[in-house]
């Protein structure tokens, strides 16, 4: 036994290796962090791209368009791809000014004379 006892204080003092072994129990939790930094990049840059398709969707209507199907394949066509929409659902929703949140027919005026604001 006494042998093994020397073995196991040389061992402990040696420091040759020392640094592959931190590497090695380290490197899991470096990759997945990485893994994570690239999900979230990749996450973070389809929610751009869905932001950005639709605020183009809400131009085309606010420049006119009114057909739901129009308006699917405007923010479609600004996706670029790589992101396929189950549904698009446009409503149409007009207000009066100083009258917040109570919905008035988009056709009429409001008050006689004030334009409906969509």
């Amino acid at each position: 036994m006494p042998k093994f006892f020397k073995f196991l204080k040389r061992f402990a003092r040696d420091k040759r290796g020392s640094s592959a072994l931190e590497f090695a129990v380290l490197s899991p939790f470096l990759a997945a962090g990485m893994i994570f930094a690239g999900d979230y990049g990749m996450l973070t840059y389809d929610k751009m791209r869905i932001d950005s398709a639709t605020r183009t969707g809400l131009q085309y209507v606010l420049a006119g368009g009114r057909t739901a199907a129009n308006v699917q394949t405007v923010i479609e066509s600004a996706l670029g791809g790589g992101i396929t929409l189950t549904s698009v659902s446009v409503t149409e929703r007009c207000e009066c000014a100083g009258a917040v949140n109570i919905n008035v027919t988009c056709t009429a005026p409001c008050n006689g004379t004030d334009p409906t604001m969509i």
